[in-house]
């Protein structure tokens, strides 16, 4: 029984290690609106617009002047 334990706690480990291992984006907006961002925010120029994925896998696109600041999470 503990030989289950063990290997499902070992599994769960590495699972969550590989889940925390991808970069994530703490976005923050002018009105203070907060987004977790799984993807490098990409800058449109032409379209003057800020474009990522958030942690639900849905795209999201914000004008330039609506981001307030942008950090990349520790890893």
């Amino acid at each position: 029984m503990s030989k289950i334990i063990a290997t499902i706690l070992v599994s769960a480990t590495m699972i969550l290690a590989g889940c925390a291992a991808s970069p994530r984006y703490v976005v923050v907006t002018a009105d203070y609106n907060i987004h977790i961002a799984n993807t490098q925010p990409v800058i449109d120029a032409d379209a003057d617009t800020v474009s990522f994925y958030d942690k639900s896998s849905q795209k999201v696109t914000l004008a330039k002047e609506e981001l307030k600041k942008v950090t990349l999470l520790a890893e």
